[in-house]
């Protein structure tokens, strides 16, 4: 046994060390070698029908149990090799979320049987966790997923494991809160975890809950110029702390960012990385690190949703959802929103394509769904969806009072760069009617929004030419 203990406390720091330095598809393939030694065999590849055959499984035996029996009547984990191959299985789950994400199901299954069968260990709670999180991104079954998420954390008090809680806050704001709770909450909540985790020696952690951070204040409509400097600070620490797992998809952010004030600087050259751009990261890791490929293609459609390249948002909408059809995180949200909104403007200029307003009706679907978890992050994009269908239908009147309730919804609930998205709109809805007048008072709100968020470099596109946008910046 003490043979074992001490082999398997060196797996745990080669698999950490591996991840953590940026090579997690060696890191994920040492794990998978090592739990197949343990007795956790895995197929080679993972079909949709394979995610839905063990989550029905592990639900049914979910359902026997309350969250209190679970946290009372289950013994403890006492087999040694079970528990060891509960440690792997924990430790390797962010590196798997990037190399073969669709093996994170089978993964969160195999922990959730294991601790009904075997017994409770403080891994548990990353196996009850990413079971809710696959409950919501394949099924759409949100209430069920948050209420996982808080039996993790109360696993993890069950065992007094208080060096887990940042990590364990950080994945339940940066996966599954915002689903329910407001975003400016989860995204101040992700950045209190980054000291929380520094305390408890957690660097990956630390790292990870700033970057995801980052993402949501940016999805918030957070000052685009404050979010540069923290990019600047998080991309030197990264650097300096060797945490090159997250440095590919922050810089991507921050160039999005950067795109959008207008500010001329290139992230990428300052950040050392042995990589000029984007699309040399994307041919690179197309294969290895698709989760990586994804996030770079969501910052790109960030950025041209506002840019009004509604075709590009398309192509790369069908890039980013080849890789992955899950829709359980905050990007997946935002691809299908901007995903909806471009599928109907492209609808109007090309004569009513039924594929377009297919590909928009199924948005406006979605949110239908949402909105009724989250009135707060998802009442507004409803709405301006709502609009877009009835102004493709020639309800101008109906698209006219959806517009402005998306308006006043955006202010509101505080998304300052949607508000400024939905005057603009609004804007071309009455300029299609001819009633100008009302159409520049409208794109000169969308001005002030977007003046208000600093996106300095977007107003400086010709659109925006006759009116005085405050700075002199090149245009996107």
């Amino acid at each position: 046994t003490t043979d074992m203990m001490g082999r398997m406390k060196s797996i745990y720091v080669l698999i950490r060390t591996l991840g953590t330095s940026g090579r997690q598809e060696v890191a994920v393939e040492k794990a998978f070698h090592f739990l197949g030694l343990l007795g956790e065999d895995f197929p080679d590849d993972v079909s949709l029908t394979d995610i839905q055959s063990a989550l029905a499984s592990t639900k049914t035996k979910l359902a026997k149990y309350s969250h209190d029996q679970i946290l009372t009547s289950l013994p403890r984990l006492t087999d040694e090799k079970k528990h060891w191959a509960m440690v792997i299985l924990a430790v390797f789950l962010p590196y798997v979320y990037t190399v073969c994400p669709n093996y994170i199901p089978l993964i969160a299954c195999i922990m959730v049987d294991t601790s009904l069968a075997s017994g409770l260990c403080r891994e548990s709670a990353s196996g009850f966790f990413h079971v809710g999180v696959v409950s919501i991104g394949y099924f759409g079954e949100v209430e069920y997923g948050y209420q996982l998420s808080k039996l993790s954390l109360s696993i993890l008090q069950l065992f007094n494991a208080r060096s887990l809680y940042p990590k364990m806050k950080c994945l339940m704001n940066g996966y599954v809160s915002f689903w329910v709770e407001p975003l400016q909450s989860t995204a101040m909540s992700l950045a209190e975890s980054y000291e929380e985790a520094l305390m408890v020696g957690d660097v990956e952690y630390a790292m990870i809950g700033s970057t995801v951070s980052c993402m949501q204040n940016i999805v918030c409509g957070r000052e685009l110029f404050a979010m540069e400097k923290e990019m600047d600070a998080l991309a030197t620490q990264m650097a300096q702390m060797n945490q090159t797992y997250n440095l590919f998809g922050l810089i991507s952010m921050h160039k999005a960012v950067c795109t959008l004030t207008g500010t001329q600087k290139d992230p990428f050259r300052a950040s050392r990385i042995p990589m000029k751009d984007e699309d040399e990261v994307v041919s690179k890791f197309a294969s290895e690190r698709p989760s990586l490929v994804q996030l770079i293609y969501f910052h790109q459609i960030f950025v041209a949703i506002f840019c009004s390249k509604y075709e590009v948002v398309l192509k790369l909408s069908s890039e980013y959802q080849s890789i992955s059809q899950r829709k359980a995180t905050i990007h997946d949200i935002f691809v299908v929103f901007f995903q909806g909104l471009s599928s109907f403007r492209l609808n109007r200029m090309q004569k009513n394509t039924p594929e377009l307003y297919s590909m928009g009706m199924d948005a406006l679907r979605q949110f239908q769904s949402w909105v009724t978890h989250s009135e707060w992050n998802f009442e507004n994009k409803l709405l301006l969806l709502e609009a877009e269908v009835h102004f493709s239908k020639g309800e101008h009147d109906l698209a006219e009072e959806k517009y402005l309730a998306a308006i006043e919804s955006a202010r509101k609930h505080r998304f300052v760069h949607e508000e400024g998205l939905s005057n603009e709109l609004l804007s071309t809805f009455y300029k299609s009617r001819r009633e100008d007048k009302k159409g520049q008072e409208f794109m000169m709100n969308a001005i002030l929004c977007y003046r208000k968020w600093g996106a300095f470099g977007l107003l400086a596109q010709p659109r925006f030419q006759d009116f005085n946008v405050g700075k002199d910046v090149k245009p996107i």
